[in-house]
């Protein structure tokens, strides 16, 4: 299990789907497990290190803000628009993992 990964579109509007049917999304947005920390700009997936090549920033982002000393590194989902913005990592809020099968 790790942090979910969002591959390309269609794994964006099977999730959109998922939590739309669970009744996920009325103001409360998930860490997804795209960050930039090992170099900036340049965002990976956490597990494999594999380059975002699929993304869905919302409009300015991703920003880099720095905020209370610390700049923006991963990466937060909102379900309502399944828009990304890059937000300090210590922002405590829910997340979304996925499993793998053998």
């Amino acid at each position: 299990m790790s942090m979910l990964q969002l591959r390309d579109k269609f794994d964006s509007q099977d999730l959109k789907q998922w939590l739309d049917d669970h009744g996920y999304g009325a103001g409360q947005n998930f860490w997804i497990g795209a960050n930039d920390l090992a170099k900036p700009g340049l965002f990976r997936w956490g597990l494999t290190a594999n380059e975002v090549t699929f993304s869905k920033w919302a409009r300015g982002e991703p920003n880099f803000m720095t905020i209370r000393g610390e700049t923006e590194h991963c990466v937060e989902l909102n379900p309502n628009t399944m828009e990304w913005n890059d937000s300090g990592c210590s922002k405590r809020m829910h997340f979304i993992c996925e499993t793998f099968s053998n």
